[in-house]
This record gives C-alpha cells, sequence and structure tokens, in this order.
C-alpha cells in the first residue's frame, strides 16, 4: 500500500515524471519506442501490481495483478512490437555467459568474441566457466589469434564487469594482473554492489575481486595450455603473446612456475622449432642431466 499511496499522493502534485524515473533509465527509455507500456511490478514484502501508463498522457493506472504468476528474483523477458516483421520480438536475450558451455555453439562464441573485441577474426582460445559457493560469478575469456593494436596492448585490462547482469564499466583492473591484459572477456558476479566502480567501494570488495581475480587467472593458464596442445595455434600464440608471458615471470612470483611451463627456446636439435624446457629436459642424454645436477 505505500507504494500506491506515494504514487496518488505524486499523481496529485502533477509529479508523475518523478515516479517514472524510480523504474529506471530502461523503463523511461520505453516511451520513446512505445505508445502504452504496461509494467508488474512486486515488492518482497508486498502484493504484486500491474502499472500502466500512455506516452501521451500524465495519468497511469496501478491495479493488483490477481491472475498474473507471480513475480521472483529472476530475469524476465522484454518484447518488442515490431512494426516490419508484424511480430513480438525479444530484445533482452541471455546473455551468452549465462548459458551453459555444453549447449553453446562455436559459431555463438565466434559472434560473441567479434562483438567484445571488436575484432574480424575468429579467437584462439576460450574459456566459458561459472563459479557458485561461497561467492557466484559467470565469466567467459578469449585469447586473439593476433597482437593487439598498439591502443588496445596499452590498457591494463581487458575484462568487462557486470553486477547481476547490468554493465558497470570497460576494464577492470582488479580482476587481472598487467600481463594478461590481452586476454578478453567479461565477468558478471552476484556478490559486488552495483556502484563498486566508485574507489571506495573497490576497496571495502577488494577480498570479493581478489576471489574473482584468482579464479580468472587459474583460467586463463588453463586455456594457454589448451592451446599449447595445438602445436601450429600455440606458434602463434607465442608470436603474438610471448613478451607479455615473460613480462609475467618478472612480475608474477605465484604463478612464475605456470609461466615458465610456457615459455619456448631455440635449441640444437630442434631445428627452428622452439621447446620448451620440460621438451628439453626430457630429450636430454645422461650425461647433460649429470652436468645440469651438478
Amino acid at each position: 500500500m505505500e507504494f500506491t499511496e506515494a504514487l496518488a499522493c505524486r499523481a496529485r502534485a502533477s509529479d508523475v515524471s518523478k515516479d517514472v524515473r524510480r523504474f529506471g533509465v530502461g523503463f523511461c527509455s520505453a516511451f520513446l519506442v512505445a505508445q502504452k507500456v504496461i509494467v508488474t511490478t512486486k515488492h518482497n514484502d508486498d502484493k504484486q501490481y500491474i502499472w500502466e501508463s500512455q506516452a501521451d498522457d500524465d495519468s497511469f493506472t496501478v491495479t493488483r495483478d490477481v491472475d498474473g504468476e507471480q513475480l521472483g528474483r529472476a530475469s524476465y523477458p522484454i518484447y518488442f512490437w515490431s512494426e516490419v516483421s508484424c511480430e513480438w520480438e525479444l530484445i533482452n536475450k541471455k546473455s551468452i555467459w549465462l548459458h551453459n558451455p555444453e549447449e553453446t555453439t562455436k559459431d555463438e562464441y565466434v559472434s560473441f568474441f567479434k562483438s567484445l573485441a571488436y575484432d574480424w577474426e575468429d579467437y584462439l582460445g576460450v574459456k566459458h566457466f561459472s563459479v557458485e559457493g561461497q561467492l557466484q560469478f559467470n565469466a567467459i575469456l578469449f585469447v586473439l589469434n593476433r597482437a593487439p593494436l598498439l591502443l588496445e596492448s596499452m590498457k591494463k585490462s581487458n575484462i568487462k564487469l557486470y553486477v547481476r547482469r547490468m554493465f558497470i564499466m570497460d576494464n577492470c583492473e582488479e580482476l587481472i594482473p598487467e600481463y594478461l591484459g590481452f586476454v578478453r572477456g567479461v565477468v558478471d558476479s552476484d556478490d559486488l554492489p552495483l556502484n563498486i566502480s566508485h574507489d571506495e567501494m573497490l576497496q571495502e570488495n577488494k577480498n570479493i575481486l581478489q576471489v574473482i581475480r584468482d579464479s580468472l587467472v587459474q583460467k586463463c593458464f588453463e586455456m594457454f595450455y589448451e592451446i599449447a596442445e595445438r602445436k601450429q595455434d600455440y606458434i602463434q600464440f607465442y608470436q603474438a603473446f610471448s613478451r607479455k608471458l615473460e613480462m609475467g615471470i618478472h612480475e608474477d612470483n605465484r604463478y612464475r612456475a605456470k609461466l615458465a611451463d610456457l615459455l619456448r627456446y631455440h635449441s640444437t636439435m630442434s631445428d627452428e622449432e622452439l621447446a620448451s624446457l620440460k621438451g628439453y629436459a626430457t630429450r636430454a642424454k645422461d650425461v647433460q642431466k649429470v652436468r645440469a645436477v651438478r
């Protein structure tokens, strides 16, 4: 009743616009393309109502929704009537990072990657996963198949941050170390506040951000190792990003061993091919191994 009473008071004061703004920018923008807007809304501690208004009229109606399905905390489809196709079109499709990875096709990944990275080529690697437990978030990471342009390479992070499906910032530096700035991706957290972009909120939530960061770094290495299993793809990857890996060797003590496994070197036995330290040790003769121990 508090909601409806507030609406009634403001209606008498001819201040309907303030109530419209309470629904957010997305709701207000609906009047740019729609003649009539109907909103079904419910507070956890109140009954369900239907709010209805015309674009060319300052009035509105609010009625109890006794027949509709009861709303919960979830995302609901939004449809737009197309005058061209004369049918309802879904305009808020489920984000790809919320999909089941096993049910997501290569074409869907490629399409999303190109829109995310503004790239015209395919990606070299993808890692799509979700974390549930003390914290909950969904993420999708990509590796480009070429070195980024100069301006792109200067960015410390290329990870977009969402909070409960709402876009927050374009490149969250707290989510990934600088030497992995070439990785493109999206993180969608259920635990961070919507105003996380404010400096003080970043400090207050640094523990949550650190947990997400650790998970992303681990998944990046898993993705790199998967690429390493494909010989030609790894040659391409290494030519593009070996300097970033070397930067990580100097900057990141925690993951230095994992980074070392990804480095490649020239040797007298591999001709033009680069060899890993493990590969070199496997081929080494006994006398070489003895000398190395001494």
